[in-house]
């Protein structure tokens, strides 16, 4: 509980902060080697049920589905289409493996999702059994492996990229 308040102040402080600096709008200061930038696969809409070859293990874009997946922390795996639909409008899609997060870490994450529900700009945390890398961020072109639970680089791979999808509302 005392480690919740302090990330909350802490955040709260950075908000404060972050206005005065010159950053471009909706740009957090953050940076993380781990981030990874692909080349963007394109935004077609295809037909629900259409098999999609993406050249990212998860997607980071291309083709998908009509209707995003709206913002939540989901026990259930999702269609990659109904994901890549969210990335573009700005979600951060977080995949967790159920078997080796903690409930304080599954806790952290729901916290995540449920500050940014929603269909543009959401925060959708849904599994993934991947032994090597237990947390997967993604967002439009971006992709963050943890080989381990690290919730500063959670925090700050969100603050990066939500809402920084091509497709805003």
């Amino acid at each position: 509980m005392r480690l919740l308040l302090h990330r909350i102040l802490l955040l709260g402080a950075v908000a404060l902060i972050l206005p005065a600096c010159d950053l471009p709008s909706g740009m957090a200061r953050f940076s993380d080697p781990g981030i990874e930038t692909f080349p963007d696969e394109g935004n077609d809409h295809v037909p629900v049920g259409t098999p999609i070859t993406y050249n990212t293990d998860p997607p980071t874009s291309g083709p998908h589905y009509p209707d995003p997946q709206e913002g939540g922390y989901y026990m259930i795996a999702i269609a990659p289409g109904f994901l890549v639909h969210s990335l573009e409008h700005g979600a951060v899609v977080l995949y967790y493996n159920p078997l080796t997060t903690s409930n304080s870490q599954r806790s952290h994450l729901k916290a995540l999702a449920k500050a940014h529900p929603g269909s543009f700009s959401q925060v959708v945390a849904v599994p993934r059994n991947d032994p090597t890398y237990p947390i997967i961020l993604t967002a439009w072109t971006h992709r963050l492996r943890l080989a381990d639970y690290d919730a500063d680089r959670i925090d700050g791979f969100v603050a990066l990229f939500l809402g920084q999808g091509p497709e805003k509302e």
